[in-house]
């Protein structure tokens, strides 16, 4: 599988929004923030179509 991105300008996730996946939220240290299209990722690749 290839992935190719785009530069991108993204503001930071809702922290409700992260904390919802709970998988993801599980993992991430205390003081890491994401931003919206890291979320936005995250989703995409657990998504089964």
């Amino acid at each position: 599988m290839q992935i190719t991105t785009l530069p991108v300008h993204s503001k930071l996730a809702d922290p409700t929004e992260v904390a919802a996946e709970t998988k993801l939220a599980e993992r991430l240290p205390p003081d890491w923030k994401l931003s919206q299209h890291q979320l936005e990722t995250y989703r995409a690749l657990g998504d089964p179509l």
